[in-house]
């Protein structure tokens, strides 16, 4: 398992994606920086505090952020458009569940089809079910 793998692990199950370390650096900067096209996507699928992402200021100019031009056209996407609201539901299932998600959601009475929708897999790389 990569340290790629893990972060997905790790945001399947919850982890808020704004925390960033003591050098203001965020878990979008670093996965930018590192050219990793499928963690930016899951990562902006989390939930991005653009706040937090000060570095993509100059990026609303239509400047290029890195040599990734699949990371530039997420980012451009998420920036300039407006989430729709199977998006936003997603997002606030999961800010209000947080930690440890996939055993909360086993506990909630609705459909394994919506269960994954809110685990992410619809962008997810693994093949393994969380929700049972």
């Amino acid at each position: 398992m990569n340290k790629t793998n893990i972060a997905e692990m790790l945001l399947v199950h919850g982890a808020d994606p704004n925390l960033g370390c003591p050098f203001d650096v965020t878990a979008l900067q670093k996965a930018c920086e590192r050219c990793n096209p499928h963690l930016v996507n899951m990562i902006l699928h989390c939930g991005v505090n653009w706040k937090k992402e000060r570095w993509l200021k100059k990026f609303v100019t239509g400047t290029n952020i890195t040599c990734n031009s699949e990371i530039n056209e997420h980012l451009y996407y998420w920036r300039t458009n407006v989430m729709d609201l199977q998006h936003l539901t997603r997002l606030a299932i999961r800010r209000i569940l947080y930690e440890n998600l996939a055993e909360k959601l086993n506990c909630l009475h609705i459909p394994q089809k919506l269960k994954g929708y809110i685990l992410l897999s619809d962008i997810r790389t693994d093949n393994f079910d969380m929700t049972k």
